[in-house]
């Protein structure tokens, strides 16, 4: 997935700033937002893709490993992940101070200390899902909450690889935080590999 023109400066988060646990964080440069990152080629990092339409009913088993949203430095790692409706989330804190995330309707829960930790669950899908920190307000994290496990995050360079999907017609959903939303379309014949570009173009 690519962004073709130039990409807006990132703001700079002032607010961080505010917070002395917080604002020695920041990079020399500055605390800057990190809802768009595009390689030097265009890649865009950190893009939920997913199936959205398209797949047969059928029972999807859980993982039986949990997806885990750490808490580093003032930002939420990783800040865009997927997760099934159900599957267990194990939320952590490696900041020595107090965080409070709140998960949508699903969770709030404090988390006082490095090394606290809990599990929770999404009830429900949604693509996408926010979650964010009562304490810090620029801290974000994005989850993609989907029925079946056919959903991939794209890399540096922008790739992403979504495997064993069956044969079928099926319409591929992107989202990103500032770009928005794509939609394409695939058809898979047999057990054949097919490649799709998804482009962004101009200014968000």
């Amino acid at each position: 997935m690519g962004f073709h023109g130039s990409p807006p400066t990132p703001p700079t988060n002032i607010a961080k700033l505010g917070f002395p646990d917080c604002a020695r964080f920041a990079a020399a440069s500055g605390p800057r937002d990190r809802g768009l990152l595009v390689s030097p080629s265009g890649g865009v990092r950190d893009a939920f893709v997913w199936i959205a339409g398209g797949l047969p009913d059928g029972e999807y088993p859980l993982p039986a490993e949990p997806i885990t949203l750490d808490q580093r430095a003032c930002e939420f790692e990783p800040r865009v992940f997927g997760i099934r409706a159900g599957q267990r989330l194990v939320v952590t804190s490696s900041d020595p101070f107090l965080h409070n995330v709140h998960g949508a309707t699903a969770f709030n829960v404090p988390l006082p200390t490095a090394g606290a930790r809990v599990e929770r669950t999404f009830p429900r899908p949604g693509v996408m899902t926010p979650i964010f920190c009562d304490v810090h307000n620029w801290m974000h994290a994005f989850a993609g909450v989907v029925p079946h496990p056919f959903w991939a995050i794209t890399d540096e360079g922008g790739g992403f690889t979504i495997r064993r999907l069956p044969a079928g017609r099926y319409t591929v959903e992107v989202w990103q935080e500032r770009l928005g939303v794509r939609h394409a379309g695939v058809t898979l014949v047999g057990n054949e590999t097919r490649t799709i570009s998804i482009d962004y173009t101009g200014a968000p």
